[in-house]
């Protein structure tokens, strides 16, 4: 009896595990998606992320495919987090997904901070497959999203990542479509899907998206790529727009296996100079563009070559443009006009006239090499005299006077941060740009007459405001007249009188919420206090008691405890008596 009883109590613990364990597999989705919805600028004008979201509610999340949106607006501590769910009422300008959580203000320009959101989610909600969505604005080699004017750089994207790998990753964004961004994401997906010029309007069409993709028996990640494009495809047909579009999906595998190749490509170009600079010149200049004119096509930029007329450089790119043709996965064109007659969906930096400084910023500039053969390339473009140049700056407009009237026209860069953040041409020598921020700047000018570059010049401008860290510091009742002050790298030295007053230029030394670090010397020891900048004016007061004057105290005390029994003893002595 009870043997049959224990033989009982197994079987229904062994179903219970086994039941347990299914309950586990189900709870695990097949995929997640995921989208870093960056509306805090002015795209919240257009109510974009709101159409959007509609979109995706049209299909919802699934038992298949969770739908997750982290919504960021104008505005602060607003952004939230939205598991979607299918929205019986249509596309409306109405959110009925639930906010799963609040997140105050999170920063889309600090992978760190997107980083922790992402692994709690994807341990919270396991899947099998992981898709990250990039919404928002695109700036090409520089970065994407625009919170509040401030980028996420391209390398920095990988941070994300690094204990989450996703199968696809998608930018919803102009201008990502590149070479450069193909090599920022090599490490961390698998496909990738982006645009190679500008995006449409809301850019993706979410609930075609998401209908296709839920449409599908087998969905393994690069299906789910091509599927992407394919629904932007067909939305686009049925939905004429007065602006071309080109979208790719891309293999980074294989893109990744073949960047030797593309480098020792690149190397061979590079040999050619300066025998064929004219020849490849002409290539560059007469390659289809986009964005100002610098993110060429790159297999359009390959046929030139092949059709130059140079046999070398023909042979060397026919072999390479079939490697390149091997990372495209699937594209789209949609044409209004003339200009994406030669587009393949993937681009690559091709300055027409001039290499912009900050392009070696990009990892993949300097990697690849491209960014030294182009230099090479232009390197004899700057024929002799040199720019006259007077720059004054006010109310966060920079003022540029040009003294000189030999040229043609002018190419001006403005650059903070290593990024470049304004471009124009004008025939004008007086030309004024409104900055709009605090900050340290590089102001590149070129002058031109007709099509060759002739000068260049360059200037180093700040906007600043003063931020004051006062105080006082003493050690042990002494004032210490020497003080070492670290801040962002950088050591000042003051002298202290009655206090001890030093002057910063926000923000380029250093900014409010920075800490900083007060070092003093006395008595043979090093002493430091921490501190924070909280605002312009700081004033610090710092009064220390040293290990010597508790050694000195205590060494007083000693004495009066032995002084003050002897002095009663004899007191008392004196009573006897």
């Amino acid at each position: 009896m009870k043997l049959r009883i224990i033989l009982f109590t197994l079987l229904l613990f062994t179903q219970s595990l086994a039941a347990l364990g299914s309950i586990r597999a189900a709870s695990v989705t097949e995929w997640n998606f995921v989208v870093f919805m960056c509306a805090d600028n002015n795209l919240a004008d257009y109510l974009y992320h709101i159409q959007d979201i509609n979109e995706m509610e049209v299909v919802g999340s699934t038992e298949r495919m969770n739908i997750f949106v982290l919504l960021d607006t104008r505005g602060d501590n607003d952004t939230v987090l939205y598991k979607i769910k299918k929205d019986y009422a249509g596309k409306d300008a109405t959110i009925r997904s639930p906010i799963i959580e609040r997140l105050g203000e999170v920063d889309f320009s600090d992978p760190f901070a997107l980083r922790g959101i992402l692994e709690n989610l994807v341990e919270k909600y396991p899947s099998r497959h992981l898709a990250v969505d990039f919404w928002g604005h695109g700036a090409f080699y520089k970065g994407v999203f625009d919170d509040k004017g401030k980028l996420l750089p391209l390398d920095k994207i990988e941070d994300i990542f690094e204990n989450v790998k996703a199968d696809v990753i998608i930018f919803d964004a102009c201008r990502m479509g590149s070479v450069e961004t193909l090599y920022a994401i090599r490490n961390i997906c698998n496909y990738a899907v982006a645009a190679e010029n500008d995006i449409v309007g809301d850019g993706l069409p979410y609930d075609l998206v998401f209908e296709n993709l839920n449409g599908v028996g087998k969905l393994n990640p690069e299906i789910f790529a091509k599927i992407i494009v394919d629904s932007y495809r067909r939305w686009l047909n049925d939905n004429p727009v007065a602006k071309s579009c080109v979208m790719a999906s891309y293999n980074i595998t294989k893109f990744s296996e073949d960047f030797e190749k593309f480098r020792n490509y690149i190397k061979s170009l590079n040999e050619s100079l300066p025998l064929l600079t004219d020849t490849l010149k002409n290539s560059l200049k007469n390659t289809e563009s986009y964005e100002a004119m610098t993110n060429g096509d790159l297999i359009d930029l390959l046929e030139n070559i092949i059709n130059s007329g140079d046999v070398h450089l023909k042979k060397i790119s026919e072999k390479f443009i079939t490697i390149v043709e091997s990372w495209i996965l699937n594209y789209t064109v949609y044409s209004y006009g003339n200009d994406v007659n030669n587009a393949h969906g993937l681009s690559i930096y091709t300055p027409k006239l001039v290499v912009d400084p900050y392009y070696r910023v990009c990892s993949f500039s300097a990697d690849s090499g491209w960014y030294f053969f182009l230099k090479n390339l232009y390197s004899s473009e700057c024929k002799s005299f040199p720019i006259n140049v007077s720059i004054t700056v006010s109310n966060f407009t920079a003022n540029m006077h040009i003294n000189e009237n030999n040229f043609t026209h002018y190419e001006i860069y403005i650059s903070s941060n290593d990024a470049l953040i304004y471009n124009l041409s004008t025939n004008s020598s007086t030309v004024s740009v409104y900055l709009g921020n605090y900050g340290k700047y590089r102001i590149d000018i070129y002058g031109f007459i007709n099509n060759s570059l002739y000068a260049h010049a360059y200037k180093i401008i700040s906007i600043t405001y003063p931020i004051w860290i006062n105080g006082t510091v003493i050690i042990s009742g002494v004032k210490i007249k020497e003080i070492y002050i670290e801040i962002n790298g950088k050591t000042f030295i003051v002298e202290q009188h009655d206090v001890f007053s030093l002057k910063l230029e926000g923000p380029t030394d250093a900014k409010i919420g920075d800490n900083f670090k007060i070092i003093v010397f006395y008595g043979g020891k090093k002493y430091e206090y921490i501190h924070t900048i909280k605002n312009t004016e700081n004033f610090v007061e710092i009064k220390d008691i040293t290990e010597n004057f508790y050694l000195l105290a205590f060494s007083l005390a000693l004495i009066a405890c032995v002084l003050f029994p002897t002095v009663a003893y004899k007191k008392v002595l004196a009573r006897r008596m």
